[in-house]
């Protein structure tokens, strides 16, 4: 009969709602009073025990009436704690209850156990937190005895006015038959802060609105929490930025919320890890890099094409679409004879052109050069935060470089995947946007925090019953409640124990719901203010003076918040003692908002006549005019400091020596990028460049001259493959013969006898300072610009020292390498002459493609 009712039973339960509720709530009693005495002995199937610090510290009771048993390991951790100190311990579940009580002093008659927590503020029944742990104890304690109970009463965040209208609240919605607290009081909130004086306007706000067809809710309260925003910025001088705006679930509301409050001239920032995608500004670029791998994508180029980029107006675009109907949207662009169609072919030319040549990073680098979108987003509203999007975008390209993934396509495809499977950033935030934006978070994202004023937003919103609705319900002490379904007949019906779950979790649920609504009206030091919607007011009002006696069953039927305060408020109204607290009640209609966003839109457009209408030409003050110009002609004298490197490599300064000369012969000189290879297919594949080059770099850093002699390059190659400096997969990739060569020549001659006189030096790191105009010749400033690098090989001899670099380079011609390489080996021989004081007297590049020495001379240097 638990699991499966009576057929009979189950067709009544349509029309027997009382007495089936009676027969649910009756069940639940005895259940739950079943519970309180078998959890004095709870313990988990140690079958399926998945915790292993469990199975270290306990052992499964004997018998049925037997509690957990502490192990050998649990009763030596007990010696060695003094003292167990836990925090927010209204947030513990059994699990940890278990650990630590197994290790505690209690078992041998000393509790040490110290514990603080405020049990209406546990709000994480998703994490498994068992308030009832905390109650108790609680219940349990004394003043006096081994269990002492310490009461701390005061509160010294917040203000008496906003103290007075929590108590208030709480001391009708909070009770022991749903959430299992009892707000009284011994559990009231009394102020602790001390001078303060108590303004008469400063009382608890319930703005309510009346919900619209035309207009979502999120918009409405968005609208008036702005207005009132703008009222305590400008009346009492509060600052944005002290106002935050909590909200019981973000998802759907904060990025409206945010966009309402910016559009009525807030500034807001959403505490979110959401909207990045749907940054215009990123939208935008994003599309471009889909044009510039692929033009012939219609949606992605109308948009870049109606953007700042393209500087298309819907009528020139529309007249684009009409010159082929048929084609794709990129062969009308080619018929485009004006000067923005020429304009924008010819920088999609340019970009596409580097695509092959350089990485992501420098990519979106020159798009937002040559564009100017950067500079024009950067004046747009919220400025400080699109250009923090678009940076945010630039690493996001150096972060996927660093990958075993390449080129344009592939980013293009990453990008996709992420929308697919809704992956997102968040906006960037801005240093200003945190110094003076006010914040929009969830309820539990402000447990712990605390802000002048707080607007409690969604009130009106209905409480999220999802998980009582499922197929199967779960529940940590009654079980599982299936539906019972009957084969024959092909019915489904909810059994008696899944009825009593849903109870049981709908009662837990408004309990936790009790709970957050506390923690987020505590979050309020100076003022609280509630906001809502509601579909028509006098129907509202009927059913909230109805419901002024806060019935049990009033209570556990509560739809949302408004249903838990507002008949308390109406009580309050009518009352002829006010308990100390005072609310103001206020509604709003959707006319009043229009009325006066109307309002402000004509005394904006005013303001703007009266500007546009002044004589621009006449001079009223010939003083402040000769200032305004000196300001705005003011020419900052050190502009050019901002473009020194506070370091730089050497690799990088032969880049930028090299760059001018490259950029006409970059594509055809291009070596191209090897495609992604598994782990399991590189043996089969050949070396990169890059790699064979590092590996004979790591041979001549390891390698022994002197070892050679006695040993031969087999052994000596043994030696570092033993040694873990090369693999055997690369020591296939160097050449006997080369290395052979080297080893042979009058330099590798001269390396050994270096060697066997200690005077060789093998991949020498440096880091030298040089003033900002020789390693940036553009530059003025004699500033200190750091420069690191690593040098191959020097060796001394009694005329100086010998500076050697090692190349891999394929090239035919020893000039190439002279060409290309001189720079770098300057830069090597100021670091060793500032370094050793010594001076460099020969300068070579030894190729292993060349099979020879190339002298480098030290002109102009």
């Amino acid at each position: 009969y638990y699991f499966q009712p009576e057929e009979a039973m189950v067709e009544d339960m349509k029309e027997a709602g009382p007495a089936v509720n009676a027969l649910i709530d009756m069940t639940l009693k005895f259940m739950d009073s079943y519970q309180e005495k078998k959890i004095e002995r709870r313990f988990l199937d140690f079958n399926d025990l998945e915790h292993y610090a469990l199975k270290i510290l306990v052992k499964e009771p004997e018998g049925e009436e037997d509690g957990i048993r502490p192990t050998q390991t649990a009763v030596e951790l007990s010696h060695y704690y003094d003292e167990i100190l836990i925090d927010e311990y209204q947030d513990s579940n059994l699990v940890q209850e278990t650990l630590l009580n197994s290790i505690s002093k209690e078992k041998f008659g000393h509790p040490n156990v110290f514990m603080v927590g405020d049990v209406k503020q546990s709000i994480y029944k998703f994490r498994l937190a068992r308030p009832e742990l905390f109650m108790r104890k609680f219940e349990s304690y004394q003043e006096e005895g081994a269990y002492v109970r310490v009461d701390l009463k005061k509160n010294f965040r917040s203000r008496k006015s906003v103290l007075g209208a929590v108590n208030y609240i709480f001391f009708g919605i909070m009770k022991k038959d749903l959430g299992n607290i009892v707000y009284d009081e011994a559990a009231a909130l009394y102020p602790g802060r001390e001078d303060e004086e108590e303004k008469e306007s400063e009382n608890c706000e319930i703005l309510l609105a009346q919900s619209s067809e035309e207009v979502s809710d999120r918009e409405l309260e968005g609208k008036i929490i702005a207005q009132r925003m703008k009222e305590l910025h400008k009346e009492q001088g509060i600052p944005y930025k002290d106002m935050a705006v909590l909200l019981r679930s973000m998802k759907g509301w904060s990025e409206e919320l945010a966009a309402v409050l910016k559009e009525e001239g807030v500034p807001a920032r959403a505490a979110t890890t959401t909207g990045y995608f749907s940054a215009v500004e990123v939208v935008t670029i994003l599309n471009f890099l889909l044009i510039i791998d692929n033009p012939r994508q219609d949606i992605p180029l109308a948009a870049v094409l109606r953007s700042y980029i393209g500087g298309f107006t819907d009528e020139e675009l529309a007249a684009l679409r009409c010159l082929e109907p048929e084609k794709e949207l990129y062969e009308c662009l080619l018929l485009e004879t004006g000067e923005k169609g020429r304009r924008f072919l010819t920088l999609l030319g340019e970009l596409r052109k580097l695509v092959p040549v350089v990485g992501i990073y420098e990519l979106l680098t020159v798009i937002y050069k040559k564009t100017g979108y950067y500079h024009y987003v950067k004046a747009l509203p919220g400025g400080a935060v699109r250009c923090k999007n678009l940076d945010m975008l630039l690493k996001k390209g150096a972060d996927f470089e660093k990958t075993s993934y390449g080129g344009l396509f592939q980013f293009n495809r990453y990008i996709e995947r992420l929308h697919k499977y809704e992956v997102d950033f968040g906006e960037a935030e801005s240093l200003l946007e945190h110094q003076t934006a006010a914040v929009i978070m969830s309820i539990h994202k402000s447990k712990g925090l605390e802000f002048p004023v707080v607007f409690l937003a969604g009130m009106g919103k209905s409480f999220n019953k999802q998980d009582t609705r499922e197929r199967i319900l779960l529940h940590p002490d009654l079980g599982i409640g299936p539906d019972y379904i009957d084969s024959i007949q092909r019915t489904k019906s909810p059994t008696l124990l899944k009825q009593v779950i849903k109870r049981k979790a709908e009662l837990e649920n408004m309990g936790e719901e009790l709970r957050v609504l506390y923690v987020a009206m505590t979050r309020a030091r100076e003022k609280l203010i509630l906001t809502g919607c509601v579909r028509e007011f006098e129907k509202a009002e009927e059913k909230w003076r109805q419901g002024k006696a806060l019935l049990f069953s009033q209570r556990a039927g509560a739809r949302s918040y408004l249903d838990l305060i507002m008949p308390r408020i109406y009580t309050w109204r009518e009352a002829s003692e006010k308990e100390g607290a005072d609310y103001l009640v206020k509604y709003i209609t959707e006319e009043e908002l229009t009325f006066q966003t109307v309002f402000s839109q004509i005394g904006g457009e005013a303001r703007r006549e009266r500007l546009l209408s002044l004589e621009t030409e006449e001079v009223w003050n010939e003083e402040m005019k000769a200032r305004a110009e000196a300001c705005l002609n003011y020419q900052y004298p050190y502009s050019e400091e901002g473009k020194i490197k506070s370091k730089l490599t050497v690799s990088e300064l032969k880049r930028l020596s090299r760059q001018e000369e490259e950029e006409g012969r970059l594509l055809e000189n291009l070596e191209e990028k090897e495609a992604y290879v598994p782990a399991f297919a590189k043996e089969e594949k050949e070396a990169t460049g890059s790699h064979r080059g590092t590996v004979y770099h790591r041979v001549m850093e390891n390698i022994s001259f002197l070892g050679l002699e006695k040993a031969g390059l087999g052994k000596e190659l043994s030696r570092l493959e033993a040694a873990g400096k090369i693999t055997m997969e690369e020591r296939k990739m160097i050449s006997y013969k080369k290395l052979i060569a080297f080893f042979e020549s009058p330099l590798g001659r001269r390396l050994k006898e270096a060697e066997g006189k200690h005077q060789l030096r093998r991949e020498q790191p440096f880091v030298i300072g040089l003033p900002a105009n020789m390693v940036q010749p553009e530059l003025e400033s004699e500033e200190t610009v750091l420069v690191q690098g690593v040098i191959d090989c020097f060796f001394e001899e009694p005329e100086g020292l010998v500076l050697l670099d090692y190349k891999t380079d394929r090239v035919t011609e020893a000039g190439d390498l002279v060409q290309k390489y001189k720079t770098q080996l300057n830069y090597y021989q100021m670091a060793l002459e500032q370094l050793t004081g010594k001076k460099v007297k020969e300068r070579y590049i030894y190729s292993f493609s060349l099979g020879e020495a190339v002298a480098v001379s030290g002109e102009g240097l």
